[in-house]
Parts: C-alpha cells; sequence; structure tokens
C-alpha cells in the first residue's frame, strides 16, 4: 500500500520518537554502568584490597564475548577509556599524599592554599561508613585535614595528640610521620592569629557565638584561654531571632544560603564592637552586610581558614612562611570566586561594558535581562508594556536570586534592580558591585519603557533612585562614551583590590 506524504512524515515522528526514546534509556544505562564502575573502585580502594592484591584494580571493562560491528566496538572502547579515566582519578585520590576528609565546609579554600603552597593534588573523601578507620591504614599519606563529623572519632586512631587536642577534644590535621600519626588542632591557631591581627581583645568581654549545628569546641577553649567574660551560645534551631544588646564581641558559625534562613537581629541599642563571620559559605553573608551598615566592624572568616592552614602546611612541610604570602594567595583566591556586578541607569552602557570587561578578564558574561525573558518567555520591555513595574521586580527579583550562587561571572543587571532591596544581598553574596554612571541626556532610551518621556522621566527615575544606586555600589565609574575604557578602568580597579 502506497503512503501518502502526511503518513509518511507520521512515520518518520514516530521513529524519531522511538530513537529519543532509546536514546534516553542508552544515557541512563551509561550513567549506571559509569557509576558501578566508581563504585568497586572506591570498594577496593576504600577497603584497601589494593594494597592486599595488586592486580585488583587492573580490570578491564570491554572485555567482549562476542563480535560487534565496528561502530558498537568502537563506542565500547570509547566507554572503556572513560571508565579507565574515572578510575585513574579514585586511585590517584587514595594514593595521594594530601587530602579532606568530610563534610565540605572550608574545602575550596583549603584545596587552593594546599595545591598553591605544597605543588600537590590534593583530593576529599565525603562522608561514609567506616571511613576514617581504613583511611588511617594507608601508608601513603602525608596529612589530612579532618573536618565534620569525624574531628572526635579520629583521636581513637592517633598515636599522640597536642595539648589543645586533649583539651578540646577535635582534630582538624593529623601528620603521617615515621610510621606514627600525629593530632593537632590548628583551628585554635586559625582564631587565635586573626584575632591578634585585628588587635581584638577578649579579657573580660561578653562574646555571643550564633551556631546550628557547628561544634563550638574550639572557639570555647579560645574565649576561655583568652578570659573573654560571659559567653552565650545562640542555637538557631532554637531561635531565629537574635539581640546584640549585650555584647561586645560575635562569632557567626552558621552558614546562612539564603535570605529566607538568615536571623532576625537587632542592632538597636548594642555595645557590638566586632562581628567575627567564621563561616566561608559566601564571602559577604547577610548577617556580614547588615553588620558592616551599622557601622559595627566586620571580619571575613577566610582569614581564619587562611591562618589555620598556613600552620597546617608549616606542621606537614617543616617549613616557615610569612604571613604575606599566605595573604597573597588568599587574596588571589578570593578574586578568582568574586564576581562583578554592574549597575546603573537604564542605558548607561551595563551590557555591552559587561561583555567587554568579562572578555579582558575571561570571564562568563550574565545579562540579567536575558535572564529574565528565558526564564518567563517574554522580554522586559513587552513585559513593562503590557503589565505594571511592580509585577515586572518581583519576576526579575526570582531571576537574581538564581545568580546569587554564581561565581567567577560578570553580571550585567537591569536599570531598576535596585528598586528592591533583597536584590542587594542576592547580587553582593560573591560580588564586588560597579555603577556606571553616565550624563542624562546621553542615556540609551531604545527599547526601555521606563526611559519613555525624554530627560524629565530619566531626571525623576535618576533622583528617586540615587540613594538605592548609594546603597548597592562599592564602586562608582564614569562612561564618557568609551565603553573598552571603562571596561579596562574597571578591570584594572577590580585587579587592584585589597582585601
Amino acid at each position: 500500500m502506497n503512503l501518502n506524504n502526511e503518513d509518511k512524515l507520521k512515520k518518520i515522528e514516530y521513529i524519531k520518537d522511538k530513537i529519543s526514546t532509546i536514546d534516553e534509556q542508552i544515557v541512563e544505562l551509561v550513567d549506571e554502568r559509569f557509576n558501578m564502575g566508581d563504585v568497586l573502585f572506591e570498594y577496593i580502594y576504600k577497603n584497601n584490597i589494593d594494597l592486599i592484591d595488586k592486580e585488583c584494580n587492573q580490570i578491564n571493562f570491554s572485555e567482549k564475548t562476542m563480535e560487534y560491528d565496528e561502530y558498537i566496538t568502537e563506542f565500547l572502547d570509547y566507554l572503556t577509556d572513560i571508565s579507565e579515566k574515572r578510575n585513574n582519578y579514585i586511585l590517584k585520590k587514595y594514593n595521594s599524599k594530601y587530602a579532606y576528609v568530610g563534610e565540605k565546609s572550608n574545602y575550596d579554600l583549603t584545596k587552593f592554599i594546599y595545591e598553591k603552597f605544597l605543588d600537590e593534588k590534593y583530593y576529599r573523601f565525603k562522608p561514609e561508613e567506616n571511613l576514617i578507620e581504613n583511611l588511617i591504614k594507608r601508608k601513603n599519606f602525608i596529612g589530612l585535614n579532618i573536618a565534620s563529623p569525624y574531628k572526635t572519632e579520629i583521636i581513637k586512631y592517633l598515636d599522640n595528640v597536642t595539648d589543645q587536642v586533649q583539651e578540646i577534644k577535635e582534630v582538624n590535621l593529623v601528620q603521617f610521620y615515621r610510621n606514627r600519626k600525629f593530632g593537632f588542632n590548628t583551628e585554635y591557631f586559625g582564631i587565635i592569629k586573626l584575632l591578634k591581627r585585628h588587635d581584638i581583645e577578649l579579657k573580660d568581654k561578653n562574646v555571643l557565638i550564633i551556631k546550628k549545628d557547628e561544634s563550638t569546641k574550639t572557639i570555647e577553649y579560645v574565649l576561655k584561654s583568652l578570659n573573654a567574660g560571659n559567653v552565650v551560645i545562640h542555637n538557631l534551631n532554637n531561635s531565629n531571632i537574635i539581640n546584640f544588646k549585650n555584647f561586645n564581641i560575635v562569632f557567626n558559625l552558621t552558614k546562612f544560603s539564603s535570605l529566607e534562613v538568615a536571623p532576625e537581629i537587632n542592632y538597636n541599642d548594642t555595645n557590638l564592637d566586632f562581628l567575627i563571620d567564621i563561616s566561608t559559605s559566601t564571602i559577604f553573608s547577610k548577617l556580614y552586610l547588615d553588620a558592616k551598615n551599622h557601622g559595627i566592624k566586620v571580619i571575613n572568616g577566610v582569614y581564619k581558614t587562611m591562618y589555620q592552614e598556613k600552620k597546617s602546611i608549616e606542621i606537614l612541610s617543616r617549613r616557615r612562611f610569612d604571613d604575606d604570602e599566605f595573604e597573597k594567595i588568599v587574596t588571589e583566591f578570593v578574586k578568582s570566586k568574586l564576581n562583578i556586578v554592574l549597575v546603573g541607569m537604564p542605558g548607561a552602557g551595563k551590557t555591552t561594558i559587561g561583555k567587554k570587561l568579562a572578555k579582558i578578564l575571561d570571564r562568563k558574561h550574565i545579562d540579567l535581562d536575558k535572564e529574565f525573558a528565558s526564564e518567563y518567555g517574554i522580554s522586559p520591555s513587552k513585559y513593562l508594556l503590557e503589565r505594571s513595574e511592580e509585577s515586572f521586580r518581583e519576576k526579575e527579583s526570582v531571576v537574581v536570586k538564581k545568580l546569587a550562587n554564581l561565581t567567577n561571572t560578570v553580571i550585567s543587571t537591569s536599570g531598576g534592580v535596585v528598586q528592591k532591596l533583597d536584590n542587594y544581598y542576592y547580587l553582593k553574596t560573591n560580588s564586588i558591585i560597579f555603577r556606571i554612571d553616565r550624563d542624562l541626556e546621553k542615556l540609551s532610551t531604545k527599547n526601555r519603557p521606563l526611559s519613555y518621556g525624554g530627560i524629565e522621566t530619566l531626571i525623576k527615575m535618576r533622583d528617586e533612585r540615587e540613594e538605592k544606586y548609594k546603597y548597592f555600589t562599592d564602586f562608582v565609574v564614569k562612561n564618557y562614551g568609551d565603553f573598552n575604557g571603562v571596561a579596562y578602568l574597571i578591570a584594572e580597579q577590580f585587579k587592584d583590590l585589597q582585601f
């Protein structure tokens, strides 16, 4: 029977759907195959079977019991190559000299520091059953950084520990030396050095510790050794409302990943001198920003981690390093994570400058208006022509929130992103914010409904937003029309930033 054109097209669509379904099944099976390979090799190394049987990891995943079409054979060989690469990664991890064991916490910064100073690959072992018991038997390690939940458990496997560990009952560094295992608490040194660096005197001072599920053993030991006054621990699991009134110094140990989980804090009538944000989940947390905006001196926790790991590396390498060397490395790390956010009036050149800046710094560029269009299937200009600005700002803020976890990115925002205060906290989380300032008569109004109406509209808009721009902005750059020049100027200012 001859098929008409319509029937032929339907059959083609049917076959295409079948191919798509099979492709999805293949992807699921390939993913499962790789994961099972990882499970196998993780089991071999985690249980130290490679120390007993040197050939156990020489498994050929592509052994074939029958002949295949050459394209299938080529495909299987490709899968085998990928499996071997994954196996080699696991092999290198379990045979490395330095590694991090436990919850992620400060892993990124610690890895950055270790690889810079020791010139060795640095790996992380995620928490799982019997992990410590098996890792401690391996002979290849020189040092292990120990994070939660293993800081106390590790002690029973060690040959000796420092006086601080005996008091605190927590270890964050294990040194393998001459067939013996030694435990240290370098977090203690990190906190002490941070306080000295900022001339913070704790004697007789009232201290508040903000925590959730974090251990406070080390910080309590530090406070006791420095003769602090009244020490109160506020557990956010019990109450999300904090009053700073009776405290001189606050230590925050908790990660605040979003505005929804940040505590409610009363800054009125406070004697607070310092807020020390030891958590390094973000560079600028809401707690950090609000305290700073209320005139309280704030200290970022990355430097506690820096001093802590400096002490660890000195122990493991049996060498001394200058603080300046480590401070340069941490500044490099922070800059590698920081976004550059551009704000300013509509038509100031944020998108054009952002693209040029991203190219200069070899970074990804994100345009907020394009992200809005991608999220909602409608351009901002068209949305504003059909609906209210208030509705637009609500939807725009949803998109801004999704940008909060970005790093190493240039972000060009809309002219009115400053209209919602929440956007400040989302954008500032991991960012330095530059304002692009341009004379009103030079502002482009094309496809910008809120700018229609000429110079009077723009004057009114600028006056309404001026204080908000100031609140959002770290640096102001004037745009006289040389977009390349502005991009290079921002790049130079960013490179010269000191922390």
